[in-house]
């Protein structure tokens, strides 16, 4: 009945052969429902492990009033929820007859708290039931992530994750703390960026700032990502250290040419990590203690010195640079000689006229044997003054390894210019010697 209504009553008395007078009336007033329903009871809330982000909620419905007395109406139920020992909102509402209720779209690893409020036809709120507390399953992210900024990379380190079936790591960065974090790529070839609790992100620039999170991959999923941590790259001021084992030698082919190698630093200056390499220059001095020139650059610990004079010794140093332009300092001095035919020394000429006409005059022509491998030598000669074009001159054979030679071709009275070269066995030979001048007497 409304409340508020006044009513009157009066009764009668009925058999089965009549019905008596009516009695003499009462009067009353319709009192309102002003207590709500007691407490729900047996609240639980329980964790799915295979649901992620969800709890599940059961209760029973309340059997009195609040004030103990007879429950006088019961019309649904606001379920509230509280985050991480925070105040309670309300979350859903529900009708008298349900008595069960999942929370989804939770946080992992959040502690929530639970509570249940019954509500009657006039509004009443009913008194709230025990509230249960409850951690929300997941995988839980890395803990004790740090940074460390070196030159050209970050070094990042953390706790490893207690996870029974751990597959790895994944590591994220930013260039800001905020958004934008994207996945480094592993160097495993796996799916995730490691399975090392440590990772080295490398060819950095120097003063660039990167933000960092790291998560769990399980067999069931990955996990929330970790608090951030940040940190600079550190500028490169320091040099690499001097290259070591200089050597060469001369190239077959060529005998201008030296090929120089040597082995690169793998320490800063300073004793240090090498923090970067980018190349090497190789410098030049015709004197050990001369003024030593810049003749070249390599990547490589490698490089071929050209235009060279043959058989004559050059100093070489070689110093490395990293990509900041330091520069390490300079190798020892190494001399190295350039190859080539050793040619004859000594050439000397002499000639016999005979008195009879019949007679030829005789040049002979003698040298001192060259070094090496000389499979022979080979004489020419010319009547021009001075001549180096290879066409005024006539060769006198026959060429052997024999260190003079005679040569019966010439004229009384004529002057005639020899020179001496040496062809070794691998078809090399030698610069020719200077001009050895004789005149034939008549």
């Amino acid at each position: 009945m409304a409340a508020g209504g006044r009513y009157f009553y009066r009764v009668t008395a009925v058999t089965s052969r009549r019905e008596s007078a009516v009695s003499g009336f009462v009067g009353a007033t319709v009192l309102a429902d002003e207590v709500g329903p007691g407490a729900p009871s047996n609240l639980s809330a329980v964790v799915d492990p295979g649901a992620v982000g969800e709890v599940r909620l059961s209760w029973e419905a309340p059997r009195s009033d609040a004030d103990g007395g007879e429950l006088t109406g019961l019309s649904g139920y606001v379920v509230l929820r509280s985050e991480e020992g925070g105040s309670f909102a309300v979350v859903d509402t529900l009708g008298a007859g349900v008595h069960s209720f999942v929370d989804r779209g939770l946080e992992e690893l959040r502690n929530y708290g639970y509570a249940v409020v019954g509500f009657d036809g006039s509004g009443n709120p009913g008194t709230r039931s025990q509230p249960v507390t409850v951690e929300t399953g997941g995988i839980a992210p890395p803990s004790g992530l740090r940074a460390t900024g070196e030159i050209g990379r970050v070094l990042l380190e953390w706790e490893a994750s207690a996870e029974t079936d751990l597959r790895g790591y994944n590591v994220y960065r930013s260039p800001r703390s905020d958004s934008g974090y994207e996945r480094l790529e592993g160097l495993e070839g796996a799916s995730f960026t490691t399975g090392q609790t440590a990772y080295t992100d490398s060819g950095l620039a120097a003063g660039d700032v990167y933000f960092y999170r790291v998560s769990v991959l399980t067999s069931q999923g990955e996990s929330g990502l970790s608090g951030f941590v940040g940190t600079t790259v550190l500028t490169d001021y320091s040099p690499p250290g001097a290259p070591t084992f200089l050597e060469g030698f001369p190239l077959a082919e060529d005998p201008s040419m030296l090929e120089i190698t040597w082995t690169a630093p793998n320490t800063d200056a300073a004793g240090g990590r090498l923090t970067g390499l980018q190349g090497f220059q190789i410098y030049r001095s015709p004197d050990e203690d001369g003024t030593f020139k810049l003749v070249g650059t390599a990547t490589e610990a490698a490089f071929v010195d050209t235009g060279l004079k043959e058989l004559t010794t050059y100093f070489y140093q070689v110093e490395a640079v990293d990509p900041a332009g330091n520069s390490s300092p300079r190798s020892a001095t190494t001399p190295l000689t350039t190859g080539g035919v050793d040619p004859p020394k000594n050439v000397s000429v002499s000639s016999t006229t005979p008195s009879n006409l019949l007679h030829p005059p005789i040049v002979t022509i003698s040298w001192t044997a060259a070094s090496g491998a000389i499979l022979h030598y080979e004489v020419q000669r010319t009547s021009v003054p001075g001549s180096m074009e290879d066409g005024d001159f006539v060769d006198i054979l026959p060429n052997d390894l024999n260190t003079s030679r005679e040569d019966d071709s010439v004229r009384r009275g004529e002057t005639y210019y020899y020179r001496v070269r040496a062809r070794d066995v691998d078809d090399r030979v030698s610069a020719w010697t200077a001009l050895a001048a004789i005149t034939v007497s008549n």
